[in-house]
């Protein structure tokens, strides 16, 4: 059963698919580390910050907000690289590189649930995904290209 945030809503196109945003969050221009989070179900799993793109929002700044709340981080978009589709879960969702600006110590969701950051290279990154969240090794080979 999918998640839903307080306050949140779903967003959908013509088509029926929902529309995510997803943030690499990268800390250098060489891209060779990214960060991610610990998921909110199994804190020893990890996962790409990404969510829901709000009514109100563009998927930029989607993905700059879900990288604050899910990972703590400010940053800036340094790559859009286009729309990664889910036929399955009928989800569409578009992935950025965020350079990171500023990690802060405490943000949203390591307060109200938990979350841990961690960076990992590429290569250990995919394997984190690939184990709990396929999907997300798309979008990381989305940057890739």
């Amino acid at each position: 059963m999918p998640k839903v945030k307080p306050g949140s809503t779903r967003t959908y196109d013509k088509e029926g698919y929902r529309l995510r945003a997803a943030a690499i969050c990268v800390r250098d221009p060489n891209e060779n580390e990214v960060l991610l989070v610990s998921s909110t179900i199994d804190s020893d799993k990890w996962v790409m910050p990404g969510g829901g793109v709000e009514p109100w929002e563009d998927p930029e700044s989607a993905a700059l907000r879900e990288a604050y709340e899910e990972a703590g981080i400010r940053g800036h978009v340094i790559g859009r690289h286009g729309i990664v589709e889910d036929a399955s879960r009928r989800e569409r969702t578009w992935v950025f590189s965020l350079g990171v600006v500023q990690l802060l110590n405490t943000w949203p969701e390591s307060e109200r649930l938990g979350r841990k950051r961690k960076w990992f290279d590429l290569d250990d990154a995919r394997n984190c995904l690939a184990l709990y969240k396929p999907f997300q090794v798309k979008c990381l080979e989305a940057m890739l290209r």
